[in-house]
């Protein structure tokens, strides 16, 4: 199983590196809000812009996710009801008399 724990310790980088790129925009806009602008092609301004796509790209793909995985767990649950229901539907539980 080595290629699982690999696996593992990358997505783990991956996550760290994720959260780190989330959290340092937050700090960055919060620190340059106000900054003295030059005007037209300012450079923190840009940094600001890239800042707010990635915090807003971060936003809509997380938002995405809990969609996907409510729908998925709502989906596996009725799927669970209806085999625990079928299940206990057989003809001696329904008294059915199997007579010609």
């Amino acid at each position: 199983m080595p290629g699982r724990r690999r696996i593992g310790r990358i997505a783990l980088i991956l996550c760290l590196v994720y959260c780190f790129a989330i959290a340092f925009s937050a700090f960055f806009i919060a620190a340059e809000a106000d900054h003295p602008c030059v005007g037209e092609g300012c450079p923190i301004c840009h940094e600001i812009r890239s800042c707010l796509h990635l915090l807003s790209s971060v936003l809509l793909a997380g938002t995405g996710a809990c969609v996907v995985f409510a729908y998925l767990k709502s989906s596996v649950r009725s799927v669970r009801f209806v085999a625990v229901y079928q299940s206990l539907l057989t003809l001696v539980s329904l008294k059915v008399k199997l007579s010609d």
